[in-house]
């Protein structure tokens, strides 16, 4: 069983930062669509995660946890600074 979707107009139009995160051994989101959908938007991060399924947040949720804390802060520095 495979189901494919397609986001790749939906997060063209996305203007504010979006964090992509997968783990490297995911079943269902394959290395190449997710750098696929990191390339359609420049405001995009990327982070796979190694040793990890489908759910970085279930697996490994400490590692998870600090990169969302990381992006969030980044976020709001650049938001402060006016570069977003």
């Amino acid at each position: 069983l495979k189901r494919v979707v397609m986001h790749d107009s939906t997060i063209e139009k996305v203007k504010c930062p979006i964090l992509l995160v997968k783990g490297d051994k995911d079943p269902f989101i394959s290395n190449e669509y997710i750098q696929n959908q990191k390339q359609l938007n420049p405001n995009t991060t990327l982070k796979i995660f190694h040793n990890c399924g489908h759910s970085p947040q279930w697996e490994i949720p400490s590692q998870f946890n600090r990169t969302l804390y990381d992006f969030l802060v980044s976020v709001n520095s650049k938001k402060k600074e006016g570069r977003i």
